[in-house]
């Protein structure tokens, strides 16, 4: 009986409610629900994308866009926004790819802390940005990312420091 469900031709072309069906017939029940929602309340690695708007002399905010994805399903879409101290006065857009090793998804909504540092030509038109993500108590690490920018600035190079709230979209 087993064969009929799990031999390669059965088991590569039969549909999720084909291969049931005959899980089923055999007294085997498996819960997909729980198969597709695997490890939403688990840490583990996540892949961000982010659009970030930011600027300031001395003092100023940041908003932006971000995506995670697990490549198993899980995710979510955030906007995110707050205050930021900031080396330098600009003002920009950065792009980034950002790497979470170890978080739950319920880390990406409520407050959160980054670190961060761009750098680019004198005109600073053109930038690269490299980021270190905390939680919200500023104390432990989430993650990390680094992308392209583009933007003004008095010096080519300048740290900010953000505390920012995100929620789902």
């Amino acid at each position: 009986k087993l064969d009929a469900i799990f031999g390669t031709d059965q088991f590569c072309t039969d549909s999720i409610g084909e291969m049931q069906r005959k899980l089923i017939q055999a007294g085997l029940a498996p819960n997909f629900a729980l198969i597709q929602s695997r490890g939403v309340d688990d840490p583990h690695f996540y892949i961000g994308y982010q659009i970030t708007l930011g600027g300031g002399v001395a003092a100023g905010a940041q908003a932006g866009l971000m995506g995670v994805v697990d490549f198993h399903g899980n995710g979510g879409k955030y906007w995110f926004i707050g205050p930021q101290a900031i080396t330098n006065a600009a003002v920009g857009l950065t792009a980034e790819v950002a790497f979470y090793p170890s978080v739950p998804l319920s880390s990406f909504d409520g407050w959160g802390a980054g670190v961060g540092i761009s750098a680019g030509p004198p005109s600073k038109i053109v930038s690269g940005a490299v980021d270190v993500m905390l939680d919200e108590t500023v104390k432990k690490f989430q993650g990390f990312g680094f992308g392209p920018g583009v933007g003004v600035g008095l010096s080519p190079v300048d740290g900010a420091f953000s505390y920012t709230h995100s929620w789902k979209y």
